[in-house]
C-alpha cells in the first residue's frame, strides 16, 4: 500500500455501497446525457429545414428562369418556341438534367410549363426520401407584346 501511495499521491477512495448510491443520486453530467439524446433529433430537424428551404429556393429559381425565357419570347428577342425550350433547359442544366418544358401560345399569351424532380431542387440532402417521388411544376405566362 505504501508503494502505491508513493506512485499515486492522490487519495484513493474505497469502494463501498454508500459511494455507489451517492454516484447514482448525483446529478452531475445529466446535461451531457440529455444533449446526447437530443442531438440527433436537432441535427435531423436542422437538415430537414435546410432541405425544405432549398426546395423552395429551387422552385423560385426555376420560376425566374422560365419567366425570363417567356419574357424574351414575348418581346421578340427569341423567335421560336423551340428556342424558349432550349433556353430553359440550358439554364436549368446546373440544377437538373431531368427538366421537362412545355411551351405554347394561346390567345396571344405565351406559356411555359416547367417540371423538375423535387429531389434535384432540394440539394440532394436526402432527409425526406419522399421527395424522390414528387415533381415541382412552375408555370410562366406573358402576353405577346409585338
Amino acid at each position: 500500500k505504501d508503494m502505491l501511495h508513493k506512485m499515486f499521491p492522490c487519495k484513493l477512495k474505497q469502494f463501498s455501497i454508500s459511494s455507489w448510491l451517492g454516484f447514482r443520486r448525483s446529478e452531475e453530467g445529466t446535461v451531457t446525457v440529455e444533449a446526447a439524446i437530443w442531438l440527433p433529433f436537432w441535427v435531423f430537424f436542422t437538415f430537414g429545414i435546410a432541405e425544405i428551404a432549398l426546395l423552395f429556393y429551387g422552385q423560385a429559381r426555376t420560376l425566374s428562369i422560365s419567366q425570363d425565357a417567356v419574357r424574351s419570347y414575348s418581346v421578340g428577342e427569341i423567335a421560336t418556341g423551340g428556342e424558349v425550350t432550349d433556353l430553359i433547359i440550358a439554364s436549368m442544366s446546373q440544377v437538373s438534367t431531368d427538366v421537362e418544358v412545355q411551351f405554347g401560345i394561346v390567345d396571344g399569351t405565351a406559356t411555359a410549363i416547367v417540371t423538375v424532380p423535387a429531389y434535384d431542387l432540394a440539394g440532394r440532402i436526402g432527409i425526406f426520401s419522399a421527395l424522390s417521388n414528387f415533381n415541382v411544376t412552375v408555370v410562366a405566362q406573358q402576353a405577346r407584346e409585338f
